[in-house]
C-alpha cells in the first residue's frame, strides 16, 4: 500500500510538472538576450525589440532615422522646423520628457505607461552614466542602456543601434553616409588652410560654441575655431563671452545661428566692430531642421560638415554639395 501511495504521488507530480512545462512553453514566454552597453553594464533585453523610448534630444535625433516606427514617445516636442520635415504620423507621439537637463524632466509614470522594451540613452559617457542607467531601470522596471557618442564616431553608434534593433542594413546605410562625410572633411582639410571662425548663438548672439566642447565637433573638424577659453565645462553648451574676449578672438569669419535675431546682431557694437563683419565675412547657418550645427550632436553635425566645407572652401571640395545635402535629408528625415 505504501509503495502504491508513493507511486501515485510521483506519478501525480510528473503529470503536474508536464502540464506546467507545456503551459510555460505555450504561454508565449518572451525570448531574451544579453546586451553589454557602453558603460559595461550587462542588461537583459527582449530578443526582438519593437518598442523603444529615448533619453533626450541627442538620442531622439539619432534613433529617429533608424527606427522611427518603433518610437513609443519622444523626449522633447518637435520644433516648428522639425515639423516641416517630419511626416505627420510622428508628430503626435506623446512626450515623456528627458532624463537629463533642467526642463522637461522625464515623467516615470508616462514612460511606464508607454511600455517600451528599452530606453536608449545616447551621449557622453559621464562618470555617473552607469549608476544613472541602473537607477532609472530600477525605478521604472524598464531596461535602460547607454551608447556613447563622442567626436566623429556617429557611424559606430549607428552600427550598434542596428545590432540592438535588428536593423543592420538600415544602420549600414546611415553609417556609410556618415563615414563618407567624415572623409570629405579629412580630404578637404588636407588641401586648405583652416579658416579662423567663431560661431555665435543665442537670441542676441551673446554666446559661442566653444572650441573642444562636446558640441563643437563639426566646427573643430572643419575650421580653426578661435572661441578658445582657458577653462570650459566640456558639457556646457555655448558659453557667454565678454566683449574683450570677442575682440581677442578676432575671427576671420563669423558664423551665426539662425536663432539669432538679426536686428540684435546689427545693434551689437562689439560684433559690428569685428573685422570679419566689416569685411562682410558673415554667414547664417540654415535652420533646417536644427538651429545649430552642434546642438544636438549627431545628424545635424553631419549636415554642418557638408555646409561648412561648401561655404568656406567651395572651390576645393570634390563632392556635389546639392546632391549630398539631398541625400542627407532622404536618409535622416
Amino acid at each position: 500500500m505504501r509503495i502504491l501511495v508513493i507511486s501515485t504521488i510521483i506519478l501525480s507530480c510528473l503529470i503536474l510538472f508536464s502540464c506546467t512545462k507545456k503551459q510555460t512553453e505555450g504561454s508565449g514566454k518572451t525570448e531574451t538576450r544579453i546586451w553589454v552597453d557602453d558603460t559595461g553594464r550587462v542588461v537583459e533585453l527582449k530578443a526582438n525589440i519593437t518598442r523603444i523610448a529615448v533619453s533626450g534630444r541627442i538620442a531622439q535625433s539619432i534613433v529617429y532615422p533608424i527606427a522611427k516606427d518603433m518610437l513609443t514617445g519622444i523626449a522633447e516636442p518637435w520644433s516648428e522646423f522639425e515639423k516641416s520635415v517630419i511626416p505627420s504620423e510622428y508628430l503626435s507621439l506623446p512626450v515623456h520628457g528627458r532624463i537629463y537637463g533642467i526642463k522637461g524632466k522625464v515623467n516615470p509614470e508616462t514612460l511606464i505607461a508607454l511600455s517600451p522594451d528599452v530606453v536608449i540613452d545616447i551621449g557622453a559617457n559621464m562618470a555617473e552614466s552607469r549608476s544613472d542607467m541602473d537607477a532609472f531601470t530600477e525605478k521604472t522596471g524598464i531596461p535602460f542602456i547607454h551608447i556613447t557618442l563622442d567626436k566623429t564616431n556617429l557611424d559606430e553608434v549607428f552600427i550598434k543601434l542596428g545590432a540592438l534593433l535588428n536593423r543592420s542594413e538600415r544602420a549600414k546605410q546611415l553609417a556609410d553616409f556618415t563615414k563618407k562625410v567624415y572623409s570629405f572633411a579629412e580630404n578637404t582639410m588636407k588641401t586648405v588652410t583652416p579658416k579662423r571662425v567663431i560661431y555665435l548663438t543665442g537670441s542676441r548672439g551673446e554666446r559661442v560654441i566653444a572650441h573642444n566642447s562636446y558640441f563643437s565637433s563639426a566646427l573643430d573638424l572643419c575650421t580653426d575655431n578661435v572661441a578658445k577659453f582657458s577653462h570650459i565645462e566640456r558639457m556646457s553648451y555655448a558659453p557667454f563671452y565678454t566683449n574683450e574676449q570677442l575682440m581677442l578672438f578676432n575671427p576671420e569669419i563669423v558664423l551665426i545661428s539662425s536663432i539669432c535675431d538679426k536686428d540684435e546682431i546689427k545693434n551689437n557694437v562689439a560684433i559690428q566692430s569685428l573685422d570679419a563683419v566689416q569685411n562682410s565675412k558673415v554667414y547664417f547657418f540654415p535652420h533646417i531642421p536644427y538651429e545649430n550645427m552642434g546642438f544636438p550632436p549627431g545628424p545635424c553635425e553631419i549636415f554642418g560638415i557638408l555646409w561648412l566645407l561648401n561655404t568656406l572652401y567651395g572651390e576645393k571640395i570634390t563632392f556635389d554639395y546639392q546632391a549630398e545635402t539631398a541625400l542627407f535629408y532622404q536618409l535622416f528625415f
